[in-house]
């Protein structure tokens, strides 16, 4: 199949989210066969498999987009419905496609909703942005051949959407390790100042959890360096050193404030790390509300990380639990439902060519 997949972001602008799972995706069809562009704002990956189309804009434009990536959620749209997809079997939307009208059939994946972003926003203005995003997601669900949600939390918002496909990662290398680190230790992946809140955790680990696991330490996979005894940054790593890290973990924490998905929490699972968080959606939906890992709320998380930390067998059983919840997050399952939809809808559109030819 000749796939076109619209995506304003790959991992050359942002590591992961949207953009990683986008790039999974887009490397895994071309593994199995299938001619894959991706239409984005930013330049093809090292490693990318497929092709990528770089949607130009006019040069103010660019120049306001590289000040605030955010804006191109405003342009992207507009000028990537200027393109012609008419070489193309399929085109698969992750976002940005309000404006497409195409003979091409078109599925449209949803991550997350604006409004529900707006509800947890750090800012005013993220706010804002995000409301007025959020007409435009749902007009182009609408007009979609078939609109997806990658978690059944997302579909509250978008009542038209029926199917959902979760996200998936690649097992085959996100897997347990020999070993877990010397020293007990606690992996939070994300940034320090949004809804993901590792100032929470870092303020945590500084005025409680340090005090009574003397030679604990945090490791921060995020994009800024903290200078402090037993924390430990890391930034623009590999994916086999992140995979090193959740390996090596005792305990992964992310106190996402919200969360549409959530996939650190798969992939942590994966390497055989239990799960500490906060409720949120995308936690409860994958930790099915607890019972893969342990939610609590932010005033009682030190408890809960302090308790795990100290009682091995609690950890081990948690770990098992996790790896039969991984297997549901597999990429391969991913990739054969989209496959699967995409025959679907090609043939809809051969049977109905040929109909109308009679």
């Amino acid at each position: 199949m000749r796939i076109a997949i619209i995506s304003q972001y790959l991992p050359t602008a942002i590591q992961g989210g949207v953009p990683r799972q986008v790039h999974l995706l887009a490397n895994k069809l071309v593994e199995r066969g299938h001619s894959i562009t991706v239409f984005s704002l930013y330049e093809k990956p090292f490693d990318a498999k497929y092709n990528v189309v770089v949607v130009k804009l006019p040069s103010l434009l660019q120049k306001l987009v590289r000040y605030k990536k955010a804006l191109g959620g405003i342009f992207f749209p507009l000028y990537v419905a200027r393109k012609s997809f008419s070489d193309f079997d399929i085109i698969h939307a992750h976002g940005d496609s309000h404006f497409i009208f195409s003979s091409t059939p078109v599925i449209r994946t949803f991550h997350g909703s604006g409004l529900e972003e707006a509800l947890y926003a750090t800012s005013v203005l993220t706010a804002l942005f995000m409301l007025f995003i959020y007409p435009f997601e749902f007009f182009s669900g609408l007009i979609a051949d078939r609109a997806i949600a990658s978690s059944k939390s997302t579909t509250r918002f978008f009542p038209f959407i029926k199917d959902v496909v979760y996200g998936g990662i690649d097992l085959s290398k996100f897997k347990t390790g020999e070993h877990k680190s010397e020293n007990p230790s606690i992996l939070f992946v994300g940034q320090l100042d949004n809804r993901k809140r590792g100032k929470l955790l870092l303020n945590i680990f500084r005025y409680r959890i340090k005090r009574e696991i003397p030679n604990i330490e945090l490791w921060f996979v995020c994009n800024a360096r903290i200078v402090e005894e037993r924390i430990k940054t890391f930034i623009n790593i590999s994916d086999d050193e992140l995979i090193d890290l959740y390996q090596k973990a005792h305990i992964f924490c992310m106190p996402s404030k919200y969360e549409g998905f959530g996939i650190p929490y798969v992939e942590a699972m994966a390497c055989g790390t239990p799960v500490v968080t906060t409720p949120n959606p995308g936690s409860k939906e994958i930790l099915d509300n607890g019972k893969y890992g342990i939610i609590s709320n932010k005033d009682s998380i030190a408890d809960e990380l302090i308790g795990l930390l100290n009682d091995k067998a609690k950890r081990e059983g948690l770990i098992s639990k996790g790896l039969i919840r991984a297997q549901d997050f597999d990429l391969e399952k991913t990739v054969d439902r989209y496959e699967k939809m995409y025959e679907e809808l090609i043939k809809r559109k051969y049977d109905f060519q040929k109909d109308t030819r009679l």
